[in-house]
């Protein structure tokens, strides 16, 4: 893929990401009091009624959320992993925060990092079978804003990688 094309996808992934979420890579609900925000027709939501009235204390299956230790601004950060061209959950998809292994998402596609501290973070997402190249780079993580919530997407055919810097 020559760096025109690569380019490309990167703005179409933006601009789906815009048009399906109606918001970036990732989103927050403050206080838990948004509704579902739907990650497609076809697919299971990304957040449901369920997970907002449990205030997202099992968002994800117990092999696919890791907990830090508890601390004062401690940040509960959620979210599913997406085939960008199939539209649909990836299980197994390992996690990195600044190229350290955190997490694997689960059978549903759904990871949770429980008491992660503020701060900006660099996101990247490896699945077997996926472009190696899935990095969401300088995405910040605030106690203040509630659930973090992210829906993150790889692909086969394409890196994908969006800078909050610009």
């Amino acid at each position: 893929m020559n760096k025109g094309t690569k380019a490309i996808a990167v703005i179409l992934v933006i601009l789906m990401m815009f048009a399906v979420f109606n918001l970036s890579a990732n989103a927050y609900l403050p206080g838990y009091s948004h509704g579902v925000i739907p990650v497609e027709a076809g697919v299971a939501s990304a957040v449901m009624q369920s997970d907002i009235d449990n205030k997202f204390s099992d968002y994800a299956e117990k092999g696919a959320t890791i907990v830090y230790p508890e601390r004062e601004n401690g940040c509960n950060v959620v979210g599913v992993v997406v085939d960008f061209s199939k539209n649909q959950l990836v299980r197994g998809a390992k996690i990195y925060l600044n190229g350290q292994y955190i997490v694997s998402t689960g059978q549903d596609g759904r990871f949770q990092i429980k008491n992660l501290p503020e701060g900006v973070y660099d996101w990247e997402i490896r699945a077997v079978g996926y472009y190696k190249q899935a990095e969401y780079l300088n995405y910040s993580i605030l106690h203040e804003n509630g659930a973090n919530i992210f829906t993150l997407f790889v692909d086969k055919q394409m890196d994908i990688l969006l800078d909050q810097n610009g």
